[in-house]
């Protein structure tokens, strides 16, 4: 208990074979492998301890029933918190943030382990559940992979204030066009689309649908995005919509143009067409135009086709 643990060749905190210990209010940092390491032991606590660097952070092997409560674990090469083949375990009100892998990481031979109010934020990838009957609550996280919370994909909350995830479908083609042609996702038969948010039991009545910022003529709406915010009662959250965008729509916060967005993009294809793709795109407003630099070839099946990027190829403004 509250000690400074830095700068060992191997671990920073071990305990293997021994059950019933508590590991508290310890500043661990530097080690260069593991900071904490619980193996072949069950029945710890690991609380309110400081972690930052090293390959991991908290780590278990063959460790049971430990409650891991109330820890920082930041800046990890890898993950904040692992678990190998360690049943029932409890993670709660944990901060694993800034993580250069995984925030926490449940492998397939780990079950019945429960997360609960932890933040899991600005990691490589947050959460990555590869196990079976692993549960949470009120957990924020925003990347995440095979983890469902109160009825929905991913952690109950966001990792910001406000604002939350999109999840859907959505039909339409990948184009393979010119390089000059501006396009590279169709919606079929679309001329143009919007983004709606409504309440779970609202009855939408699609012709009357009114644009935040705008007037029946058209026009300016003075205050739309102030008011919203009194509406969702964001007024005094950091990213509220009128900090965040405008007081009424018509002065964005902030614009920028950006070029050479998806230089480099690789692209598996084969003859009967593009088998997947995966990008991530900067959205600060409802618009977006996009372009890929460069131009595409057909390849060979199974042989990925890379596109060319040119020098300066701006991807048009987005908001």
């Amino acid at each position: 208990m509250n000690n400074t643990v830095s700068s060992n060749n191997v671990r920073g905190i071990e305990i293997n074979d021994s059950s019933n210990n508590l590991v508290q209010n310890n500043k661990i940092y530097g080690n260069v492998q593991r900071a904490i390491f619980l193996q072949n032991t069950a029945n710890n606590v690991i609380l309110r301890n400081n972690v930052s660097g090293g390959w991991s952070g908290i780590y278990l092997t063959n460790a049971t029933y430990n409650n891991i409560t109330s820890n920082n674990v930041t800046a990890s090469e890898n993950y904040a918190i692992y678990l190998n083949s360690s049943d029932n375990n409890n993670l709660t009100d944990n901060n694993l943030s800034y993580n250069n892998a995984t925030g926490v990481l449940v492998d397939s031979a780990t079950n019945n382990v429960v997360l609960s109010s932890n933040y899991i934020c600005n990691n490589a990838m947050d959460l990555d559940n590869q196990g079976t009957s692993n549960a949470g609550s009120a957990d924020r996280c925003d990347s995440f992979v095979s983890w469902t919370e109160n009825g929905h994909y991913g952690c109950e909350y966001s990792c910001s204030s406000i604002w939350s995830r999109f999840f859907g479908n959505v039909s339409g083609d990948i184009l393979l066009m010119e390089n000059d042609s501006g396009l590279v996702y169709n919606w079929s038969g679309a001329d143009g689309f919007a983004v709606y948010a409504a309440d779970v039991d609202a009855v939408i009545d699609w012709s009357s649908l009114q644009a935040i910022g705008r007037t029946t003529s058209n026009t300016a709406s003075a205050n739309d995005f102030v008011e919203l915010d009194v509406t969702l009662n964001s007024t005094n959250l950091s990213d509220n919509i009128n900090h965040t965008y405008s007081t009424d729509g018509s002065a964005p916060i902030e614009t920028d143009t950006v070029s050479k967005i998806l230089a480099n993009l690789v692209i598996p294809m084969s003859f009967t067409g593009i088998q997947s793709a995966m990008f991530r795109l900067p959205i600060r407003q409802p618009s977006i135009q996009l372009s890929i630099p460069g131009s595409f070839g057909i390849p060979q099946t199974g042989v990925p086709s890379t596109p060319t990027p040119s020098t300066s190829q701006p991807c048009g403004p987005y908001r």
